[in-house]
């Protein structure tokens, strides 16, 4: 998207066409955006291996099948899998992903922060302006696109 498409269009209503330029700015570079990305099970892998959870994981997988959410992360972390990354950016995925995570918390098998930290290997938060590749903006840039 361009510029002077964002300006024009407002998808997000922001009210761009009643803001100074200088405010424009500061609406498109504020960063207040979550985007959501696809995790490397690599990247999984790690963060269950800093929070300490092999050998939980290894229990609950063990004592009971009624957790495939504890099954599939142990997997991931012990590169039992061909899956090379979670489609997190997909929002079918990320809402089971985000049910799984939950429910082992739930349960107490992980805590409320360890969930969080595996959760957020898949958020980021941005600027509207990096959300749709503006790269780097000035009020010029911005006077010019009106």
């Amino acid at each position: 998207m361009t510029l002077r498409n964002e300006l024009r269009g407002d998808p997000l209503g922001r009210g761009y066409a009643e803001m100074t330029d200088a405010a424009v700015l500061a609406s498109l570079t504020t960063v207040d955006r979550v985007v959501f990305r696809d995790v490397p099970i690599p990247s999984l892998a790690g963060v269950i291996e800093e929070q300490a959870l092999v050998p939980t994981l290894r229990a609950v997988s063990e004592a009971s099948p009624v957790y495939p959410v504890a099954e599939q992360l142990l997997r991931f972390t012990v590169g039992q899998t061909p899956v090379t990354s979670i489609s997190y950016s997909d929002p079918a995925i990320r809402a089971r992903t985000d049910m799984g995570i939950g429910g082992l918390a739930q349960m107490g098998i992980i805590t409320q922060a360890q969930a969080a930290v595996i959760l957020a290997l898949g958020r980021d938060t941005v600027s509207r302006a990096h959300e749709i590749g503006l790269g780097q903006i000035t009020e010029l840039d911005i006077k010019e696109s009106r």
